[in-house]
């Protein structure tokens, strides 16, 4: 059947070469960046911002119109999710300028820069918790500063030093809690993000938001909504999407806050997407991601998805695959091709390895094996070397890769915005190993099947015309008499009447 792998190709290639087309949220695909890891543009082996918009082709060409910056701010960390100043950026990535030139140019391609924006502590070196610090010890409590965290006396998280106060750090130390309740908290908050929406971010993505109020769900919700209005009254077009790593349930009840869009953990890494391709349970996955789009609309219609393979703080999905690169093909396209927002790490396009401690998450962006200019040091900490040895640049030129499957998908993806907030239906496939969905915008209706075994399968949609064949390995999907042989580990699309 290399006949209708062909004519799939044609119908994803001889379209026009558009940018992903913006949802009603803003964005319809996210790259994330960890902006150490990615690209050196001095020789520093730090990457940086100006690195990034050395990138700018690539991470247009592989189809995404938003990117997602990890913290950029001052911080004394590698990471910088503890921030000493706000309003600035790190010397390690560059300057206000390098920020203000890298939002121009992604502006100038239609893709939407998302600020990480850490709100539930900042690091113990920023002068609102030194000025407090200082207080206490001198024993003056007018300090104003003081009531920007939460300190108590005779008992918390940590000590303050030479006093009897301690102070709440539910992560670390040097990342002391701040009270969300105090007015003139919210103050700061506002005018944070009213300065980097004026740089030119286009959206937040929300750090920790189950930690803004510990074990308070309602209060979460509350703080939520409270910054998910006041974010839309400086910039009604504002994307936000929120860090919740917890169960669905909690993360359905946070989409009650408004806010545009949750990041879906329970599908994510080691979740439910790669349990059901170990256990070939294509038809109770289809179940899952369709009743997770329907749970979402029942709370917010609104809001949208945000299915993801895996982040900074997850060992990377080809180590969970067993670097299988039919597999991490198939994962691809089952997140890529499912109703949201999908997110895509740095490197996961294709096939980085990394696990364990953190650091081994965030390990450098390969772009060649051979040449090594702009490739980064690996971070501080990090005990593993970088497993795969095809890098960005190899790949580019191979068809079959897995980065050039990535972009294929996503080129799909981006003719049909129906992808990011359609309405999602189970269609029933008889046989378990397959799973299908239809989405539709009440003007469009496309049908997604995917099998999920090793073998090959068949399904006979009752009617449709053929949109793309997402093959992954040797064998090829056929056609046949009212049907579709799906080839293993491999997905169909068509469009309905």
């Amino acid at each position: 059947m290399r006949q209708l792998k062909r004519i799939a190709t044609i119908l994803l290639v001889c379209l026009p070469c558009l940018l992903p087309l913006a949802s009603a949220a803003g964005v319809s695909a996210v790259y994330e960046i960890f902006t150490g890891s990615y690209r050196d543009s001095n020789g520093d082996g730090i990457g940086d911002l100006n690195g990034i918009v050395s990138k700018l082709d690539y991470i247009q060409a592989l189809g995404v119109d938003g990117v997602w910056l990890t913290p950029v701010s001052p911080s004394p960390s590698y990471h910088k999710y503890d921030v000493a100043d706000y309003t600035d950026i790190d010397p390690d990535f560059g300057t206000l300028a390098d920020f203000d030139a890298l939002a121009g140019a992604c502006e100038a391609r239609g893709i939407t820069l998302v600020f990480d924006l850490v709100v539930n502590h900042t690091s113990s070196e920023h002068p609102w918790f030194a000025s407090a610090v200082e207080s206490l010890q001198n024993g003056d409590l007018s300090d104003p500063y003081i009531d920007y965290y939460q300190f108590t006396q005779g008992k918390g998280d940590c000590p303050v030093e030479g006093t009897d106060w301690y102070y709440a750090a539910g992560f670390d130390e040097g990342m002391p809690e701040l009270n969300l309740d105090n007015p003139a908290v919210r103050e700061e908050i506002k005018a944070i993000a009213a300065f980097w929406l004026s740089r030119g971010v286009g959206g937040f993505r929300l750090d920790a938001v189950t930690h803004y109020y510990d074990a308070q769900s309602q209060s979460n919700i509350d703080f939520l909504e409270w910054l998910d209005k006041t974010v839309k009254e400086i910039d009604t077009e504002a994307f936000l999407v929120g860090e919740a790593w917890t169960d669905g349930v909690t993360i359905l009840e946070l989409y009650k806050s408004g806010i545009d869009a949750l990041f879906n953990f329970p599908m994510s890494s080691t979740g439910s997407l790669s349990k059901a391709m170990r256990s070939e349970s294509g038809q109770s996955f289809a179940g899952g991601i369709v009743a997770w789009r329907q749970d979402i609309a029942a709370v917010n219609p609104d809001a949208v998805a945000a299915p993801f393979l895996g982040n900074h703080d997850q060992g990377r999905i080809s180590g969970v695959l067993v670097l299988d690169q039919q597999m991490e093909k198939q994962a691809a396209a089952l997140y890529l091709l499912s109703p949201g927002v999908p997110f895509l790490y740095y490197g996961e396009e294709i096939g980085m390895t990394g696990s364990g401690d953190d650091p081994n998450k965030r390990l450098p962006m390969l772009w060649s094996v051979t040449e090594q200019t702009g490739v980064c040091l690996p971070p501080e900490g990090a005990t593993q070397a970088q497993r795969l040895q095809t890098g960005a640049d190899e790949q580019e030129n191979d068809p079959d890769s897995l980065l050039n499957f990535y972009r294929s998908v996503l080129e799909f993806r981006n003719q049909y915005p129906l992808f990011v907030d359609g309405s999602a239906e189970v269609v029933e496939t008889g046989d378990t190993r397959l799973g299908a969905f239809t989405l539709t915008d009440g003007e469009q209706t496309i049908l997604i099947a995917y099998n999920f075994s090793h073998d090959e399968a068949l399904f006979m949609p009752s009617s449709g015309t053929l949109l793309a064949v997402f093959d992954t390995g040797d064998m090829q999907s056929e056609q046949t008499d009212g049907g579709m042989m799906i080839a293993p580990r491999s997905t169909v699309v068509w469009a309905l009447p």
